[in-house]
């Protein structure tokens, strides 16, 4: 009664009724299973680890599905790669695709990964092509935690269309740790390692993202730690590395960022029309009225801090501490921490993007009296 097997319209799940340890095995890298899910149910009390040993999945065949998830109440997940796994997601979708190829529904789970050896190799992939329509849904991301995402050691290889790893933590608690390992990331459309709400600390292995339509490291409302180990993150469309608060104390860190109108005046008029738009900005101040002929994005390679900005409400409801029409002001904030690493950047043919980026004037330590060496592009 700890395992059961269903097979409804095509699809069989595997499930996971009770905590302990589970060892999934089967497939080749020749003869893949298919349309075959792995379900952690919900509400589990106590550890639940699988370990994957030479598992292959394809559910490209599917849609809508996970390759393996964690329900909601289950909060302490393992997975332990022995030898070589691959997953791969659904290739098309039809409500909306699923949150993740792995993924736990919890805001409080700790989804930890790791190797029997360190050879050990787990690689997920978004079936999806790169060039499909999602519409208003969002793309599925390759592994993703709503409470903290924890990777100890092994080889990984995650291609997504959304972010390859993801935790949301809440409040600064939670989001992605990386103490060792081997990780490979490329994503489509988004972010490499992402964290909405919690915060991204690596201090050991070697994490390189190859390629991301958006940022290669996102703690936007939180901190982003780096202590050790090494980041490499190239052909980055968004930023290097983005948070509140980018703490850099150790590690190797390399960054790329690319932008398609490289060394063109971000306002020309004589712009192609692709990934462009037109924006009219009034300065209710004065008689100023000026257009934007293309919304640029940010393409830093370390940005830190939030920007001061005026805002108001043409309305709120009834039971809101806002006034409608009141204008409000919020400080810059934010920081950017540097006391030791060594960090290249390149943000490409001298087009006027800053390597480094802070919303308030302030650097400290001072660069010139650090004796760690810096690298910039």
């Amino acid at each position: 009664d700890a395992v059961t097997t269903e097979t409804s319209d095509g699809v069989r799940t595997v499930t996971i009724m009770k905590a302990g340890s589970y060892t999934i095995t089967g497939g080749s890298a020749s003869s893949y299973i298919t349309n075959t899910v792995i379900a952690v149910a919900e509400d589990i009390t106590g550890e639940v680890t699988l370990t994957l040993k030479k598992l292959y999945i394809d559910d490209s065949g599917l849609q809508d599905v996970s390759v393996i998830s964690v329900g909601k109440g289950t909060t302490s997940v393992n997975i332990v790669s022995y030898g070589k796994n691959v997953l791969k997601g659904p290739s098309s979708y039809s409500a909306a695709p699923a949150s993740a190829i792995i993924y736990a529904a919890d805001s409080s789970a700790t989804l930890t990964l790791s190797a029997a050896t360190s050879s050990s190799k787990l690689t997920v992939s978004d079936g999806m092509s790169a060039s499909t329509d999602y519409g208003t849904n969002d793309p599925s991301d390759g592994i993703f935690c709503k409470g903290s995402l924890v990777i100890e050691s092994g080889v990984y290889v995650v291609v997504a269309s959304g972010d390859c790893l993801k935790a949301t933590g809440s409040s600064g608690e939670g989001g992605v740790m990386i103490k060792g390992g081997t990780i490979k990331l490329r994503s489509h459309l988004s972010n490499a390692i992402k964290s909405k709400n919690g915060c991204i600390n690596i201090s050991g292995g070697k994490v390189v993202s190859t390629y991301t339509g958006e940022d290669g490291i996102n703690a936007k409302n939180y901190s982003v730690n780096i202590s050790g180990g090494t980041v490499s993150i190239n052909s980055c469309y968004g930023d290097g590395i983005q948070g509140e608060d980018v703490n850099i104390s150790g590690g190797t860190i390399n960054i790329t960022t690319l932008y398609e109108y490289s060394g063109e005046n971000y306002y020309s008029t004589s712009r192609s029309t692709y990934n462009t738009i037109t924006k009219t900005e009034t300065d209710t101040t004065s008689t100023k009225t000026e257009t934007v002929n293309i919304d640029t994005g940010s393409h830093k390679g370390i940005k830190a801090g939030s920007k001061a900005c005026t805002y108001s409400y043409s309305s709120v409801a009834s039971d809101s501490s806002l006034v409608a029409g009141t204008t409000y002001t919020d400080s810059a904030s934010g920081s950017l921490t540097i006391t030791g690493g060594t960090i290249t950047i390149d943000t490409t043919c001298g087009n006027g993007i800053p390597p480094i980026y802070l919303t308030q004037s302030t650097l400290s330590p001072s660069i010139k009296n650090l004796t760690t060496e810096y690298k910039i592009k």
